[in-house]
């Protein structure tokens, strides 16, 4: 079988690839890109997607099946809007799209049934039982995507705006936020942040600084931790309180509970309150790889 598949995990803030060699299950590339996700901004999933088109095309072999799971694309409506962006970008292999967090499910647990809490750009949890999927959060930054790494952000931004009005505490958060942006002055910043065309991953991007100014005991940086870390347990207890006591296995990823040692603390303090049977664990292998993985099975099996 001569050719290759792909697996992309397509997030709101970078969109990760691999390759594998569709006879051998070898991997024979793999990079990451831009956003690929229908809340990504205008014309940005078009370009990622003609940018993985671009990368097939470079390949000396064919690419045989395409699987994508994307921030964003849980519902039918916007998985289709993702795979007509790389249909219409040149992909002409067979191409699969769903909501990110089935790639996350297929790479924790394989066929097999489990629970996985991502924060990353967005949040959500989920699971999968006995062809049953189950739900809770991941409806987008308007009202939804609580705990994520722009719900952070955003808190952030809110309590260096309450600082430098003297409606809350001076907080080292400001000294982050003004490293990160190059601006001094709050105006400046907040015609930054606020500007229609400000990608959130330019909000979700300081959540990765948080942790910073938490472990210097940074009171207002302490509170948007734990009310991330609270809004996350929401989300997981939805989840874990629908599946029976032995399937309370939760995959933990995304960038923010991946690299935020204290969040995660947290989170598994208060996960083990309400569930103590629960068993937690963090994610390290690229969704992306489980991606390919699925393609290739389903090549292989000819589904």
């Amino acid at each position: 079988m001569a050719g290759v598949v792909m697996g992309v995990d397509g997030g709101g803030s970078k969109t990760e690839y691999v390759l594998l060699d569709a006879a051998t299950g070898e991997r024979v590339g793999g990079g990451r890109l831009g956003a690929l996700s229908p809340f990504a901004g205008e014309g940005v999933m078009e370009r990622t997607a003609s940018r993985l088109a671009a990368v097939l095309q470079q390949h000396e072999l064919a690419c045989l099946a395409l699987r994508a799971g994307c921030a964003g694309a849980g519902e039918p409506l916007m998985a289709e809007k993702v795979r007509q962006s790389l249909v219409q970008a040149g992909i002409a292999c067979p191409v699969s799209v769903v909501g990110d967090h089935w790639n996350t499910l297929d790479t924790a647990f394989g066929d097999g049934d489990g629970a996985a809490l991502i924060s990353g750009t967005g949040s959500v949890c989920c699971a999968r039982h006995m062809g049953t999927f189950i739900r809770a959060g991941g409806r987008g930054h308007v009202f939804d995507d609580e705990g994520s790494g722009y719900a952070i952000g955003r808190d952030m931004l809110a309590a260096i705006a309450r600082a430098s009005d003297g409606r809350g505490p001076e907080t080292k958060l400001a000294d982050i936020v003004r490293d990160v942006s190059g601006l001094n002055d709050i105006g400046e910043i907040a015609a930054f942040y606020c500007a229609p065309s400000r990608p959130k991953a330019d909000i979700a991007t300081l959540a990765h600084f948080l942790g910073m100014a938490v472990s210097a005991g940074d009171e207002a940086a302490r509170l948007i931790l734990e009310k991330a870390a609270g809004e996350l347990a929401a989300l997981a207890f939805a989840v874990l309180a629908k599946l029976p006591p032995e399937l309370r296995r939760l995959a933990l990823t995304g960038s923010v509970l991946t690299e935020n040692r204290s969040l995660r603390t947290r989170l598994n303090a208060l996960i083990a309150e309400r569930f103590p049977q629960a068993e937690s664990f963090v994610l390290y292998t690229r969704a992306a790889e489980g991606a390919a993985a699925y393609a290739l099975k389903q090549l292989r099996s000819g589904a």
